[in-house]
C-alpha cells in the first residue's frame, strides 16, 4: 500500500515535471518513466543518508542528557566533600588517607577542599553547556587528574589503603572518563553532520 502511494506520488510529480518542461504527449510516458527513476534514486539516496544520521543523533542526544545528569550528581557529591574538608580535617584521614594519617592536617584538608570545589564547579558548568568543547575537555581532565591522584596515593605513596572511601572515587572517576570519552566521540561527529545537512 505504502509502495503504491509512493509510486503514485512519484508519477504525479513526474507528470508535473513533464508539463513544466513542455514534453509532448507522444513522448510523455518515456519521460515520466525516466523522471520517476531519477526521483526514486534521489529519494533513496536521501533516505540512506539521513535516517542513520538522525537515529545516531537521537541516541547520542539521550546519552548526553544522561551524562549531564551524571555530572550534576558528581558535582553535588564533590560539594559535600568540600564542606566536610573545611569543617573537619579528620574526615580525610578517617576515610581517604588511612595509610599515613599523621600526614593529614588542616592545611592539607583545606587544599583538598578547594581542589574538590574547583572540580565540582567545572563539572557543573560542563553539565550546563555540554557542547562547549573546551569546557568538555577541561572536565575530562578533572576526572583524569582525580584518577591519577588516587591511584598514585594508593600504589606509589602508600598514603591511601584500598578501602571503600578510596575505591568509590576511583570508580566514579573511571566511569566518568569512559562516559565522557563516548560523549566526546559524538561531539566530534556532530559538527560534521551539521555541515552535511547544510550542503
Amino acid at each position: 500500500m505504502l509502495r503504491l502511494c509512493s509510486h503514485q506520488l512519484t508519477v504525479g510529480v513526474s507528470k508535473s515535471f513533464c508539463k513544466l518542461k513542455g514534453i509532448c504527449p507522444v513522448k510523455k510516458e518515456g519521460a515520466i518513466l525516466a523522471t520517476s527513476l531519477t526521483l526514486g534514486r534521489m529519494r533513496l539516496s536521501l533516505l540512506l543518508r539521513e535516517e542513520p544520521l538522525s537515529d545516531l543523533r537521537v541516541v547520542m542526544s539521550r546519552f548526553l542528557n544522561v551524562l549531564r545528569s551524571w555530572l550534576v550528581m558528581v558535582s553535588i557529591i564533590a560539594m559535600g566533600n568540600t564542606l566536610q574538608s573545611f569543617r573537619d580535617h579528620t574526615f580525610l584521614y578517617e576515610k581517604l588517607y588511612t595509610g599515613k594519617p599523621d600526614l593529614v592536617n588542616g592545611l592539607q584538608a583545606r587544599t583538598f577542599g578547594v581542589w574538590t570545589l574547583l572540580s565540582s564547579v567545572i563539572r557543573c558548568l560542563c553539565a550546563i553547556d555540554i557542547h562547549n568543547k573546551t569546557l568538555y575537555h577541561i572536565t575530562l581532565w578533572t576526572f583524569l587528574l582525580a584518577l591519577g591522584h588516587f591511584l598514585s596515593e594508593l600504589f606509589v605513596y602508600g598514603t591511601a589503603a584500598p578501602t571503600v572511601g578510596v575505591l568509590a572515587p576511583l570508580m566514579v572517576a573511571s566511569f566518568s572518563i569512559l562516559g565522557m570519552l563516548v560523549g566526546l566521540r559524538y561531539l566530534e561527529v556532530e559538527p560534521a553532520s551539521r555541515q552535511k545537512k547544510r550542503n
